[in-house]
């Protein structure tokens, strides 16, 4: 005699998937909603030359607009 469990485990996974997803949406919206833009890979690049030019990080990221916790999070510093 067999019995059968209910799929209950796939479909928590499912939700808890579902609700990542939303809240993930959700805080880009609240983010651009005040003001904030993703980070422009164009910039990063410009800021990685400017190191590499003996250019100070703190000095680069003034520069660029970027913010001086930007160049090191990113380990532009160690390219």
């Amino acid at each position: 005699m067999t019995v059968e469990l209910p799929r209950v485990k796939p479909n928590v996974i499912w939700y808890q998937m579902t609700k990542v997803t939303e809240r993930t949406k959700n805080g880009i919206a609240a983010a651009r909603a005040k003001g904030r833009r993703p980070l422009d890979m164009r910039k990063l690049e410009a800021a990685i030359k400017r190191i590499e030019a003996k250019t100070s990080p703190a000095e680069a990221a003034r520069q660029l607009g970027l913010g001086r916790s930007t160049i090191y999070t990113n380990n532009l510093l160690y390219v």
